[in-house]
């Protein structure tokens, strides 16, 4: 179903009738609100996909109005109703729903989602209490634990063009949370409050309805010029930079298959930091997957990272880990101490193993925290007394599923890192895994439902073998490489969810697109982030970072880097390099063009280059201007800059 470009008065978005979502909401330009839908979680908190029918559009000089029949259909859960969305020429519009349940069902969810973008964090608004009262705010700057506001009618903050937006939400009451918890790039004020009970039971027949109003107020100030076109690129003096971090792979816990010496010398080719194993101490077969992860690690050149599952009933395993650990020559690099039950770490589990673990391996960092989302470590922080540093995971598909909402998370996985410095009071920063998926849910109220015969795990995104993955896996990899993390682990080895496919090929090659033993797209951006190693990194600023992204690494590795490099001329330039240092020459590795020899520099006594790494989140050409300079980048790629002037 395609979308809808509408417009309300001073008003531009899109109105993407499968999500039911009506998405970047502009004024004159500049983003207003992230957007609107409503949505229904089951009592696992998973998002029941909406179906759309009868849809009919229609707009004039006036404004807009869409109406639909939608309906929510899984399992118990039956729902059916009718929706209209309208705007006038004043900027006023209007998003109703209304429906009834067909049969019994629970859910823990049902109602509009209000996302404000997080570009307001730290920005000040005005919020309507359902009981009339009034409310200053701010949108935290740092990921707040808990719901900033509650029981709210109406919230409103200013706009870049001066004027004020209001959102007035009617049919239930209203709470906002901080969704880069998760990663999301948002805040999302939802129904109904989370301190009520649930799940809740829907009976046949039960009415819902609600409303969103947006509203402008104020005088505009003069307008303000679009988002550029080409993307501006620039470097702030202010911007930080952080040391290129760690960066590993993870075993899947049900890979125990030796590795061919093809897979092995794939894996060696990335110079991985480390492999990360889960050892959980309260199964039997822990140490077979020890020794397992033992062998890999010593045949790619990696050191370990253990994931460390234990609780109260665990010490002689941890005695016996300790054993093993010693009597082979594996390093570790750090060991990830959680708990078989909690969602975090509790102070009780890091006292019982860190003076054992500290022996077993005393060149090893011992961290600990959630293996969950960032959420758990904000909202349960462990302490830090006996520990190296923190550790979570991260995955972009908690609450939005499409290629835009994915690439959205990738800004919020910067402040994730940085907060979670701060929780590990100054100390490192581990995340691990990322992953497309998530690996399990720990928020379901019930048991979670067996892969229907034919169908893919959950755990399973085909994006990962897609240029989508590639372009996103390298967006990861700047964001939190220009982060305050240290470590980070990705994915798995092989197989649907690794940086390659397993050599007897997918279970499933219908719905997932792959050939036996071939490497992902995705695995030539961590091939490329080898060459970075040892590196400074700093995120640059970007007038369109949905779109285009980039960061200035200071990297010494010249030849690994060459591997990378084809050379590609500055729109309406010579393809040969440039030879003066006053303009950058360029460079392209972007999937799936060959990957060239041509050298980054005329001068390869030159010890230290400064290049950017620009990635393009699209599947369509995009234009990029650096130091004056624009270019084509192509699409899902990484595209190597390199500067040999002095930064502006």
């Amino acid at each position: 179903m395609e979308t809808i470009a509408i417009t309300s008065g001073p008003i531009k978005a899109t109105f993407h009738p499968q999500e039911l979502l009506l998405r970047y909401v502009q004024v004159d330009g500049s983003e207003a609100l992230r957007g609107i839908c409503f949505a229904m979680r089951d009592q696992n908190w998973d998002t029941v996909p909406p179906i759309v029918e009868n849809l009919e559009s229609e707009s004039d000089e006036q404004g807009f109005r869409i109406q639909f029949d939608f309906s929510w259909k899984s399992g118990p859960i039956q729902f059916a109703g009718q929706a209209t969305l309208g705007g006038n020429a004043q900027g006023t519009i209007a998003y109703r729903f209304s429906g009834d349940c067909q049969q019994d069902f629970l859910k823990n969810r049902l109602g509009f989602v209000v996302l404000h973008g997080a570009q307001l964090a730290g920005k000040p608004c005005h919020c309507l209490e359902v009981t009339g009262s009034q409310l200053q705010g701010v949108f935290p700057a740092s990921i707040s634990p808990h719901q900033p506001f509650k029981n709210l009618r109406s919230i409103r903050h200013s706009l870049d063009n001066g004027q004020e937006l209001e959102v007035l939400m009617e049919g239930d009451t209203f709470e906002m949370e901080d969704q880069r918890n998760w990663t999301d790039a948002s805040y999302k004020t939802y129904c109904t409050p989370l301190e009520l009970p649930f799940p809740v039971q829907m009976k046949a027949g039960d009415s819902v309805s609600q409303k969103i109003e947006l509203s402008l107020h104020g005088t505009p100030n003069d307008a303000l010029p679009p988002t550029a076109s080409p993307t501006r690129l620039s470097l702030s003096n202010a911007a930080p930079s952080y040391s290129i971090p760690h960066i590993g792979l993870a075993l899947s816990p049900d890979d125990s298959e030796p590795y061919s010496p093809a897979e092995i010398e794939r894996l060696a080719t990335l110079h991985l930091d480390h492999l990360r194993i889960d050892l959980h101490l309260v199964r039997p077969d822990w140490n077979e997957s020890l020794a397992h992860g033992q062998r890999l690690a010593k045949q790619i050149g990696a050191s370990l990272e253990i994931a460390l599952f234990a609780n109260e009933q665990t010490s002689n395993a941890v005695d016996a880990l300790v054993v093993q650990i010693q009597s082979e020559s594996i390093p570790v690099a750090r060991y990830l101490v959680l708990h078989e039950d909690e969602k975090s770490t509790p102070a009780a589990t890091i006292e019982q193993v860190e003076a054992k673990l500290r022996a077993s391996a005393p060149a090893a960092q011992i961290l600990a925290g959630t293996d969950c989302y960032f959420a758990e470590l904000n909202r349960q922080r462990p302490e830090t007394r006996l520990l190296d540093g923190v550790c979570f995971s991260i995955n972009p598909q908690v609450h939005a599923f499409d290629d835009a909402s994915l690439i959205e998370t990738l800004g919020a996985q910067t402040t994730a890192a940085n907060d979670a410095r701060a929780i590990a009071d100054g100390k490192n920063v581990a995340v691990s895994p990322i992953t497309l998926q998530p690996r399990f849910n720990p928020n379901a109220t019930g048991p979670e439902p067996e892969t229907p015969a034919g169908q893919l795990p959950s755990t399973v995104d085909p994006r990962q073998a897609t240029p989508f993955g590639y372009a996103w896996t390298a967006g990861s990899l700047l964001r939190l490489s220009a982060s305050a993390a240290t470590s980070l682990t990705y994915y798995q080895t092989r197989g649907w969810e690794g940086v390659m496919e397993r050599e007897q090929g997918c279970p499933l090659p219908n719905l997932f697109t792959s050939k036996p033993g071939e490497t992902f797209p995705l695995y030539k951006a961590f091939e490329l982030f080898a060459s970075f190693k040892g590196g400074q990194i700093a995120l640059l600023d970007s007038s369109n970072p949905f779109k285009v992204e980039a960061a200035r690494i200071e990297t010494e590795d010249h030849q690994r880097l060459e591997h990378f490099s084809s050379v590609q001329s500055p729109k309406g330039g010579s393809s040969s390099p440039k030879t003066t240092e006053s303009r950058p020459t360029v460079h392209a590795h972007a999937f799936p063009t060959s990957v060239g020899t041509a050298p980054l520099s005329e001068n390869p006594a030159r010890q230290t280059k400064n290049v950017l790494a620009i990635v393009n989140y699209t599947g369509k050409p995009q234009e990029a201007e650096f130091q004056g300079e624009t270019r084509e980048l192509p699409p899902y790629s990484i595209t190597i800059v390199e500067s040999e002037a002095a930064d502006s």
